[in-house]
């Protein structure tokens, strides 16, 4: 009996992601989890962190009882996790990466919707249910962040 969904969809995020047609035509890497060392590249999407360097939630989780609360009742799992888009560039144009970070957020999006179970058989529905920008300028570069929380609905 498996307590929680939470590696289950964390892969099926990853996996649905990393290899939806747009987001693979422009060459985004796609991360599992923290990207570890010096990233050099200039856009990315990470699954399951906020892309920063001091940050160490993966994904959250909440259950309750789906029946009466049995032995073999089911439960409902509520999982909410991060997808972050970074772009990032030597020149403090912050507006060019900030249309470019919502243009993959996007792409994040349209892949959630075009499959919803995740391919994961405990999945109910998994959606994005909101969005953060954070925005940096400095003298060498702008960087533009967006991360999406994506909600996904299981039973265990």
């Amino acid at each position: 009996m498996s307590i929680t969904q939470l590696d289950a969809v964390l892969t099926g995020v990853y996996n649905v992601v990393r290899t939806y047609s747009a987001i693979t035509a422009a060459g985004t890497p796609v991360y599992d989890g923290p990207v570890l060392g010096q990233n050099d590249d200039v856009e990315y999407i990470v699954v399951g962190h906020d892309a920063d360097p001091e940050g160490t939630l993966a994904a959250t989780s909440s259950q309750e009882w789906r029946t009466d609360g049995g032995a073999s009742a089911q439960r409902d799992e509520v999982i909410t996790l991060p997808v972050t888009v970074v772009v990032r560039s030597g020149d403090t144009d912050i507006t060019s990466r900030r249309a470019r970070a919502v243009t993959l957020a996007g792409y994040v999006e349209a892949a959630i919707r075009a499959n919803t179970t995740l391919s994961v058989s405990a999945v109910m529905w998994a959606e994005v249910s909101g969005h953060q920008l954070r925005q940096i300028q400095a003298t060498d570069g702008s960087l533009a962040v967006i991360e999406s929380t994506v909600t996904v609905h299981t039973l265990i």
